[in-house]
């Protein structure tokens, strides 16, 4: 119910704006001296121009798209949209030989630009007024996010765009020393790796995240060992296979897990053939009574082996690990 009320607004704004937009054409072209005859044109054809709009408008989804979200891909729908709305309105006058001045055209098509996209953009304008003022007015933890990249830029992004999750970044950290002192929707780049501790004491950091997806489990391993040493709470995203279906969000970000402090991949075992390797034969581990060995031991013993022997130069070992 409520997108439909939504759409219906904009439709009538739209509406509204596309006879507006005429109306200024008109009054720019001759000067506030407008010929009863193209008033008289307009008029009796309002109808058929504004639906044509209307219709062209609604094919490019410009009804469907979030706008408090609106970015350089919806400008873009945006102009293009109008384009070919005012395309195929010069071919409905065309056609019923219909013609105003040519200057009209490119007037019109200007104006439909700025108001249509200029509406949908105000408000996203004012919804990030309203949330820097709660950014402002309200307790929230202070972010360092690591990595001046898509990732990161992204992470900055949803963070702004969601208030509720009480999170404000304010410093951005990156080994590309080219983006140093610039900065990513607002949040600025101050440092390196090696200047973990000292931006997060400086900024008062209450959380950092992680937010490199393409880089090896060493580079992570070495970024998280610097995190240690702040008494931040660290968290990452996902690496860049598991996020290549989805869209970079705050909601992938996760903990910091064993796996992350590994410095390589995980190695996963194929248990079809070490059970074939192992069921039914004869085992001997050699120092079986040891840290490894006894785990070794463990292990093995699950794929059912003939016979198990340890062998260990400390029996009271080798007789806890057999009971």
């Amino acid at each position: 119910m409520e997108k439909k009320k939504r759409i219906i607004m904009l439709l009538a704004i739209d509406i509204f704006l596309i006879s507006t937009a005429f109306l200024v054409s008109f009054y720019l072209r001759f000067d506030m001296n407008i010929p009863w005859n193209i008033m008289q044109l307009y008029i009796d054809n309002i109808f058929a121009i504004t639906l044509i709009k209307i219709l062209v408008f609604a094919y490019f989804g410009i009804y469907n798209s979030l706008w408090r979200y609106a970015s350089i891909d919806e400008l873009m729908q945006v102009i293009v949209a109008v384009i070919l709305a005012n395309a195929g309105m010069i071919s409905y006058l065309y056609v019923m030989n219909i013609h105003f001045p040519r200057s009209i055209y490119l007037l019109v098509a200007i104006l439909d630009i700025m108001y249509i996209g200029g509406v949908r953009f105000s408000y996203r304008f004012l919804r990030k007024m309203k949330n820097e003022k709660l950014f402002n007015s309200e307790k929230r933890k202070r972010i360092m996010v690591i990595g001046a990249g898509d990732a990161g830029a992204m992470v900055i992004k949803e963070f702004k765009n969601h208030t509720e999750l009480m999170s404000n970044p304010v410093v951005l950290i990156d080994d590309d020393v080219s983006k140093e002192g610039r900065k990513i929707h607002g949040v600025p780049v101050k440092g390196q790796r090696y200047d973990i501790k000292g931006q997060a004491i400086k900024n008062n950091i209450d959380e950092i995240v992680i937010a490199m997806p393409s880089s090896t489990k060493a580079e992570i391993k070495e970024i998280i060992e610097e995190c240690k040493t702040t008494k931040c709470k660290v968290k990452t995203l996902p690496g860049m296979f598991e996020l290549i279906d989805g869209k970079v969000s705050v909601k992938q970000l996760r903990e910091v897990e064993i796996s992350d402090l590994l410095g390589r991949d995980e190695v996963t075992l194929d248990c079809m053939k070490i059970n074939d390797y192992i069921n039914g034969k004869k085992i001997l581990i050699t120092g079986g009574g040891g840290s490894i060995g006894s785990e070794l031991c463990r292990q093995i013993a699950k794929f059912k082996p003939k016979e198990l022997i340890i062998l260990d130069i400390y029996e009271n070992n080798v007789y806890d690990l057999q009971n």
